[in-house]
C-alpha cells in the first residue's frame, strides 16, 4: 500500500523530494525486492533525486549483491569512487566483493587504495585484508608491511586470528630472507673456489 501510495503521488508530480524517493527505496528493500530497489536507487543517485552520499552508494552496492549482481555492485562502487575520491570505505567494499568472487589480485588493488585514501571505519581491517590478499598472491613484502600497520591498532591485539596471520607472514618472510641469504652465501663461496 505504501509503495502504491507513493508511486501514485509521484505520477501526479507530488512527493518527489529526495527524502521520499529514498523512503520508497527502503520500502522496496524491506519488501524483499532488491532488484526494484537498485533500479530506483541507482537512477536516483545519478539524477540527484536521492542524495548522493558515500553511504547511499554503499547501500546500492549491498542491494546489487542481494539481487545476486556482484559485478554491478563493483561497477556502482567504481562510480561512487569517482564522486568520493577520498573515501576508502568505497574501495574496501569493492575489495570485499571481489574477494568473495575469488578475484584476489583485484581485491588486493582495492584494499591498497582503501589504505591510501583513508576515511575508514576500522583502518586496521583494511590493512589486514591487504596483508591477507598480498599473502595469497605471495607478495610477502607488501603483506608484512600491511600486517605491521594493522598490528598498531588496539583491536588487532585482541584478535587471535589476526595474531596468527601476523606470525605466519613474519615467519615466512624470515624464512625466505634466510633462504636468499644462504643462496647468496653459497654463490659467493662458489665464486671464491673458481678463482
Amino acid at each position: 500500500r505504501a509503495i502504491n501510495t507513493i508511486e501514485r503521488a509521484q505520477q501526479l508530480g507530488l512527493m518527489t523530494d529526495p527524502r521520499t524517493n529514498y523512503s520508497l527505496v527502503t520500502i522496496y528493500i524491506n519488501d524483499g525486492q532488491p532488484g526494484k530497489a537498485t533500479d530506483l536507487l541507482h537512477a536516483g543517485l545519478r539524477k540527484g533525486a536521492i542524495e548522493s552520499t558515500s553511504a547511499n552508494w554503499r547501500i546500492l552496492a549491498d542491494q546489487y549483491r542481494q539481487a545476486d549482481k556482484p559485478f554491478q555492485a563493483v561497477d556502482a562502487l567504481a562510480e561512487a569512487a569517482k564522486a568520493f575520491p577520498k573515501e576508502g570505505m568505497i574501495e574496501q567494499r569493492a575489495g570485499d566483493i571481489l574477494l568473495s568472487l575469488e578475484k584476489t589480485k583485484e581485491a588486493r588493488d582495492h584494499y591498497r587504495l582503501a589504505t591510501q585514501k583513508g576515511n575508514l571505519e576500522k583502518p586496521y581491517v583494511a590493512w589486514q585484508l591487504l596483508a591477507y590478499t598480498s599473502m595469497e598472491l605471495e607478495d610477502w613484502d607488501t603483506a608484512q608491511k600491511a600486517i605491521t600497520e594493522a598490528a598498531k591498532a588496539p583491536e588487532f591485539q585482541k584478535d587471535q586470528q589476526s595474531q596468527r596471520l601476523k606470525e605466519h607472514i613474519d615467519s615466512t618472510v624470515k624464512r625466505l630472507h634466510d633462504e636468499a641469504e644462504a643462496k647468496q652465501k653459497e654463490a659467493t663461496e662458489k665464486n671464491k673456489k673458481s678463482v
